[in-house]
């Protein structure tokens, strides 16, 4: 298993929008937990069909302990690096906004009902395809019996997630919405290349190259 644990980018500042929406996923998590949120509020909360309290609760919702942690390990990562890019306002909408489209694209080709982070964590990781492809991400990996830290691309690592994803959506692999990741990573990927086409997205590093300035310098 390869689990992410830091992506170098400098902070323009500090990331706390992201911080309030993990700690809120984990407060739901816990409330649930302990029976503390009735039944029927977490039963609207999901995702099924176009329900506008599903279409933004499933985000923060979550199915265990693994899914919960896993899904929170990659929003520290890179929703901390976009967060502190963009700022604390606008970064809750872009979240919210991947997130209600993976929704859809999952809602479309899927239709089965869901929970989970994952589709709007995918739209941010695509954000950051977009804004750092070239940035080191720093990795922990581990078997059963070893274990060790690699360095990648962070185009690399991000390819070699949605190439896993279509792989298991091609398998027929039950129990993960795939689709939400796909949608959520491309919407991701426009947003991102949006903004910084439009200026609400910048860069203070000037050695980084965007995914657009890479397409730009292409054509």
């Amino acid at each position: 298993m390869i689990i992410p644990y830091a992506i170098e980018t400098l902070e323009q500042e500090k990331p706390v929008a992201n911080w309030i929406i993990i700690g809120i996923c984990v407060g739901v998590f816990v409330g649930c937990l302990l029976g503390i949120l009735p039944g029927l509020l977490i039963n609207r909360l999901a995702l099924t069909g176009l329900n506008p309290i599903g279409l933004l609760g499933h985000m923060f919702l979550h199915g265990g302990f693994i899914h919960l942690i896993g899904n929170m390990i990659f929003l520290w990562v890179f929703g901390n690096a976009i967060c502190s890019n963009t700022n604390n306002v606008i970064y809750p909408l872009l979240y919210l906004g991947v997130g209600i489209f993976a929704a859809l694209v999952h809602l479309l080709f899927d239709g089965s009902p869901a929970i989970g982070a994952s589709g709007a964590i995918n739209g941010i990781t695509g954000i950051v395809l977009a804004v750092y492809p070239s940035n080191r991400v720093r990795l922990i990996w581990f078997t059963i019996i070893r274990a060790g830290t690699i360095v990648a691309r962070a185009w690399i690592i991000i390819t070699a997630w949605l190439l896993f994803d279509v792989v298991w959506l091609v398998i027929g692999a039950e129990g993960v919405a795939y689709w939400a990741h796909i949608g959520g990573l491309g919407a991701g990927v426009a947003i991102g290349l949006l903004g910084l086409e439009r200026g609400w997205i910048s860069v203070i590093d000037s050695d980084n190259r965007t995914l657009l300035y890479i397409i730009k310098r292409r054509k």
